[in-house]
């Protein structure tokens, strides 16, 4: 449990399909859907993904802007977040396709007034897409055992159905915010983009 030995592999297009709806329906973990659609969407770094603000998503032109990251780090037991440039060091343009960008859209509106609220800033950037409901950033390491639970919870719930229904279960994987991007340039290379485009 929790082992990160199968994170390699990217997920299945069923097993892809069968995470979005899961989380989709599901009372405790709906609230992660926006970034796990996000993640698969655009095969951001979870570091990116936590840094983005809606500031960097650009709903007319349909893509959001990758210009830095956020990372953190525990100080005398409280964690301390900082901005620093992305990988590349360059800003990237990732095309949003239309689904994501509702998706999105529907995020903002839920989150408008905890976000506004909480007024929550690091090095200057603020209104920040993902947050939790005290209006902060979630830690990768809070992220990583979310998607724990996520799997533990529908592995239970499709091993139930799959004996009523007299069928194989399609089970998921453990998978972190890595093996999402990883699903994401696989199924992008499945679809023919260019490698070097993907890159």
């Amino acid at each position: 449990r929790g082992s990160l030995s199968s994170t390699k592999l990217p997920l299945s297009r069923a097993e892809q399909e069968k995470l979005l709806a899961f989380v989709r329906e599901d009372y405790i973990y709906k609230s992660s859907y926006p970034l796990i659609a996000f993640l698969l969407g655009t095969g951001c770094r979870i570091s990116e993904a936590i840094g983005i603000t809606w500031n960097d998503v650009n709903f007319d032109e349909r893509y959001v802007s990758v210009n830095h990251q956020v990372i953190y780090k525990k100080k005398n037991g409280a964690v301390v977040y900082f901005s620093a440039p992305t990988k590349t060091k360059k800003e990237r343009k990732v095309p949003i396709q239309k689904d994501l960008l509702e998706i999105l859209r529907k995020h903002r509106d839920d989150t408008y007034f905890i976000s506004k609220a909480s007024g929550f800033e690091v090095d200057g950037y603020s209104n920040f897409v993902f947050i939790n409901n005290a209006g902060k950033l979630k830690t990768q390491h809070t992220i990583v055992r979310t998607f724990h639970g996520i799997r533990d919870a529908y592995n239970k719930e499709e091993t139930d159905k799959s004996y009523e229904e007299s069928r194989e279960p399609v089970l998921l994987p453990d998978f972190t915010p890595h093996t999402l991007r990883h699903t994401f340039c696989t199924r992008m290379a499945e679809n023919g983009m260019d490698v070097k485009v993907l890159q």
